[in-house]
């Protein structure tokens, strides 16, 4: 998240303009330089706001090369910026601007006194969840009582919650690829080592360290694809898929929705900073959010910078991870009331099972209703699970409800080479570029939701009967609330400049030399996951 200081480090001028003006001595129908009174400017600044929001939409959905549209993008929203601070005497420069204000910070003194050591067992919380076992080597004076309940509790999280984080967020942000029969995954003991690694990573350097090795390995297959396409092979850079990506409501992420979930993800985020550091008596002055145009890009708490920095190693350390130990907190928070909506909505939850055939990404025929695979019937979602007996070279056999039949055959790698019907059939050739398969999806189209951990799966339908479909509204907010909790707290957490994550580990690796190269590994691994954005 961006905090006032990383802010102000960009030379930004200091113009603490009071919003209402009344230090300026600019009354309601006052003029400014410009001749324009005071409702003039807020007239203009709302129309420059409502035509940037538009421009923003149409530039986001107009089909140009990637790079283009960002950079117009980019120019778009920093003139958008720099025409509403000017018109509102707004601090800033270069179109960002940074809206302060005092509201809420008496609140946060008083949470600070309630219950102090409850607040410093938050803290060592956060470090061990994102940090893992390597937490204790990192920050010392960790309570070891603390260190023993989070690894536990961490441990809980990667069997139950964190598998979970994935599938429920191909359900609520869009443009993620749908699996397959075609596509489907056949040496499940690689898999399982795989896991197994993962498990291990995760509880030995939490979270954070895991995210960040995951952050490396993905740079490293788009350096990969990027070199080869560079010498002639174009097959490995087209399907390279980005490792990291903006969340944009109205997007990639619906609308409404999408704004109430970022929204509690700031509160939490911002007020969990101030009520840590008014719990080691360091001042704050301000808070607020930083606009880029009409984009919120983070919120901040603005504590005495000078008084932080004097401040003993172990109160800085419980200011910085207060943000994401928040974020992490929601995340199993969001994640219970998931459970339990999934659980009460179950009698009007639509179960259907619709199948659709495609070439490439063309559909061949459907959706239709399935009723039964194999002879089996197919009745609910978790009856799918019949797809996961299926073997290399096994001919499959689909019937939908109006009796339709359908075969697919599959070769040795368990890719489907023929899909044929009553009257239609399509196979392919040898070494043909093209690829079959056939995907299920609820009544509106949409994927189901495969939730499994080391527990069990349950298969969630996302749809609803007649009259219920307003309840989807529900589901894709506590969906984004749990999903982006978890990823804004564990990236919050990298050391990359910009995020908590980079004073938090300078706390633990005072070696400048060592902490900026940590610093270029990641920061780079970061922005090459970004590059795949350039031409999918």
């Amino acid at each position: 998240m961006i905090s006032a200081e990383q802010f102000e480090k960009i030379n930004i001028s200091h113009l603490r303009i009071d919003f209402m003006a009344s230090k300026k001595g600019v009354g309601k129908n006052s003029r400014g330089k410009s001749g324009l009174s005071t409702r003039t400017r807020k007239v203009l600044a709302l129309l420059v706001g409502l035509l940037s929001a538009l421009l923003f939409f149409w530039l986001l959905d107009y089909d140009v090369n990637g790079v283009l549209k960002f950079f117009a993008i980019v120019g778009m929203l920093g003139l958008t910026g720099e025409a509403i601070r000017r018109l509102l005497f707004i601090e800033g420069e270069w179109g960002l601007m940074l809206l302060r204000t005092k509201r809420g910070l008496v609140k946060m003194d008083e949470l600070s006194r309630w219950k102090p050591k409850l607040w410093r067992t938050f803290s060592d919380f956060g470090l061990v969840f994102g940090f893992g076992a390597l937490s204790l080597l990192m920050f010392p004076k960790i309570s070891k009582r603390t260190y023993v309940a989070s690894l536990l509790i961490l441990l809980l999280s990667v069997l139950t919650i964190l598998p979970l984080v994935l599938p429920v967020a191909y359900s609520v942000i869009s443009n993620l690829p749908v699996g397959s029969i075609g596509s489907r995954a056949s040496d499940g003991g690689n898999i399982e080592t795989v896991q197994l690694l993962f498990l291990t990573l995760l509880m030995l350097g939490g979270v954070t360290i895991a995210g960040i090795v995951g952050l490396i390995l993905n740079a490293g297959s788009i350096l990969y694809a990027i070199t080869s396409f560079a010498f002639g092979g174009t097959s490995a850079l087209a399907s390279t898929a980005p490792g990291a990506a903006p969340i944009i409501p109205g997007k990639n992420i619906p609308l409404v929705e999408g704004i109430l979930a970022l929204a509690v993800i700031l509160m939490v985020h911002e007020s969990a900073h101030g009520i840590l550091a008014r719990l080691h008596k360091i001042k704050l002055k301000s808070a607020g959010i930083v606009l880029f145009g009409i984009l919120p890009i983070g919120a901040f708490v603005d504590p005495d910078e000078a008084h932080l920095e004097k401040a003993p190693k172990l109160h800085q350390r419980d200011v910085l991870v207060a943000g994401s130990t928040a974020n992490f907190i929601t995340t199993f928070l969001a994640f219970a009331l998931l459970f339990l909506f999934i659980v009460a909505t179950a009698p009007v939850q639509d179960n259907s099972v619709m199948m659709t055939a495609y070439v490439n990404s063309t559909p061949l025929f459907g959706p239709m209703m399935l009723a039964s695979v194999n002879g089996m019937q197919i009745s609910k979602p978790d009856d799918l699970t019949i797809l996961s007996s299926i073997d290399a070279e096994d001919v499959v056999e689909l019937k939908t409800s109006e009796g339709k039949q359908i075969t697919a055959t599959l070769n040795d790698e368990a890719r489907i080479i023929s899909i044929a019907s009553d009257n239609e059939k399509y196979v392919l050739e040898p070494d043909e570029p093209t690829l079959l398969s056939i995907s299920f999806t609820n009544q509106n189209n949409q994927p189901f939701i495969f939730l499994g951990t080391r527990m069990g799966t349950i298969t969630y339908s996302n749809a609803f009967k007649p009259g219920w479909g307003w309840l989807g509204a529900i589901y894709a907010f506590l969906g984004l609330a749990f999903v982006l909790n978890f990823l804004i707290g564990s990236i919050n957490l990298m050391p990359i400049p910009m995020f908590d994550g980079h004073r938090l580990v300078g706390l633990a690796v005072p070696n400048q030399f060592a902490m900026k190269m940590i610093t270029y590994a990641v920061a780079f691994a970061f922005i090459v996951n970004l590059l795949p954005w350039l031409w999918v």
